[in-house]
């Protein structure tokens, strides 16, 4: 693992989010009340402008109920939301960020990365994984080592232009853990020890390089909402408002002055050139009482942000699987039906034969990969309508993965096993989407297809591309 600056008591290593309509968000905690400054590195005649977007008093954030014994200590701490100002659009810049907390000052290299223009069209590529339970494993980020270190020092792999964790992004443990008890206990016993759950992921030695080298936006998941399998039928109303508490106060994916994309969730979109993401609220609204996951007014609140938005390539990323059909695990097909039909049938809409837009699905959660097409023939070749591609878990399960099941064999192209991530690059012919698919292994290695019993194919390289034109194939990198 590369050499990282020792964890200070009163600071943590500051993190690139989301951004506004203006510039980079930076996020960061300190044990009080702090000073921050930001100056280019290569440049140090150069100005950039900060803007406080909000300051989160840990002393203030909702406390968990909890009946079997008070609360004895109270979270301490700010967590501080800076908006840079004075990029170009598309710009990348090294920077050095000092931060002064109780008289100890520390410095942090970091790169800013701000969005292009929504009219711009540029080459580019993400990093997409989900589940990364370094809390069971004690697993030290190796797999976010192999991402953060891409595109440095070495032209074998194009440098990300940001990441996305897609759920799970840590794993509140204990004996409550399971939902099956309603008294919670160790990282649910209180909102003091959730944030210590998430910060000691946040200070993770992979994270840490992430955090030095590229944006991260993350949407949520069980694990790291609450229990595993939590849901609104089975959570009270305080328990739900800390989990969002919590969660909001340890990353920056969006403006938290701007207006929210829908309601008072987490749900955010963003652009990038061409390209538009959305990231729909998944915890909030589920209910299998009700075989809901996004809720109905947030689906049809999804379905028209993608028809009515003016980029090229769409990009959903949900926790659940939507696409593949199978009987276990949670996904839209199990949980959320009429969601699912919805959903699908506005992208294949917008993005059937012929058209010039693309709708692609990200997701996780299941323990395997797969690349999956809402299409009643998934062979290379075809046009599929819709694509989705799952990438998970980062690290869980001591390395080995679930295994995909025979019920998803009519929508999926091939599935991979084990560790990996998924590095995936766009790039455009005459203004239409080329997305090309690598996934990678937990040592940054070109992963394999599964063999799987009934389902046709041997083992190669997991790498496709879904061209220009609309189809989809192989490709050898």
């Amino acid at each position: 693992m590369e050499n990282i600056p020792p964890i200070s008591a009163n600071i943590v290593r500051p993190m690139h989010g989301g951004w506004t309509e203006n510039g980079p968000i930076i996020w960061y905690w300190t044990k009080d009340l702090s000073s921050f400054s930001i100056q280019p590195k290569d440049d140090p005649s150069r100005t950039l402008n900060i803007n406080t977007l909000e300051v989160t008093n840990f002393a203030n954030l909702t406390e968990l109920d909890n009946l079997t014994r008070p609360i004895a200590t109270r979270p301490r701490g700010y967590v501080y939301k800076i908006e840079i100002l004075g990029l170009a659009t598309g710009e990348t810049l090294n920077t050095t960020i000092t931060i002064d907390c109780n008289d100890e000052i520390t410095h942090h290299a970091m790169e800013l990365t701000n969005r292009p223009d929504d009219c711009a069209c540029p080459n580019f590529s993400f990093v997409f994984g989900s589940c990364f339970d370094d809390a069971r494993t004690g697993n030290n980020g190796a797999i976010l080592e192999c991402i953060a270190n891409m595109g440095v020092d070495t032209n074998e792999t194009q440098k990300p232009s940001f990441m996305i964790f897609g759920g799970d992004s840590t794993y509140y443990e204990g004996d409550g853990s399971t939902g099956k008890s309603s008294v919670l206990k160790e990282d649910m016993f209180s909102t003091l020890n959730m944030l210590k759950r998430q910060f000691t992921t946040r200070t993770n030695d992979g994270m840490q390089l992430i955090s030095m080298r590229m944006p991260a936006l993350c949407t949520w998941d069980d694990h790291d909402f609450a229990w595993n399998n939590s849901n609104i039928d089975n959570m009270n109303e305080n328990q739900q408002k800390v989990c969002k508490e919590v969660f909001e106060a340890s990353w920056a994916n969006y403006d938290p002055t701007a207006e929210k994309a829908y309601s008072d969730s987490i749900a955010f979109s963003f652009r990038w050139g061409l390209t538009e993401f959305f990231f729909p609220d998944e915890r909030s609204y589920r209910s299998e009482n009700n075989n809901t996951i996004l809720g109905s007014n947030q689906c049809a609140w999804l379905i028209n942000a993608v028809d009515t938005s003016e980029a090229k390539l769409r990009i959903i990323v949900s926790a659940s699987q939507i696409i593949p059909e199978r009987g276990e695990y949670e996904s839209f097909a199990n949980n959320a039906s009429d969601e699912r039909d919805d959903l699908l049938k506005k992208l294949i809409e917008v993005s059937g034969d012929g058209s010039e837009i693309k709708c692609l699905i990200l997701s996780g959660d299941v323990h395997f990969g797969e690349v999956s097409t809402y299409h009643e023939n998934v062979k290379a070749g075809k046009r599929p309508g819709v694509l989705e591609i799952t990438s998970s878990p980062m690290v869980a399960n001591n390395g080995k993965g679930n295994t995909p099941s025979d019920d998803a064999n009519n929508t999926r192209f091939f599935s991979v096993k084990k560790e990996q991530f998924c590095e995936i690059h766009i790039s455009w012919k005459d203004k239409q989407p080329i997305v090309s698919i690598i996934y990678r292994d937990g040592t940054g290695a070109i992963a394999k297809t599964l063999k799987i019993d009934g389902f046709n194919i041997e083992e190669r390289d997991a790498t496709m591309a879904w061209h220009a034109g609309g189809t989809i194939d192989w490709i050898d990198l």
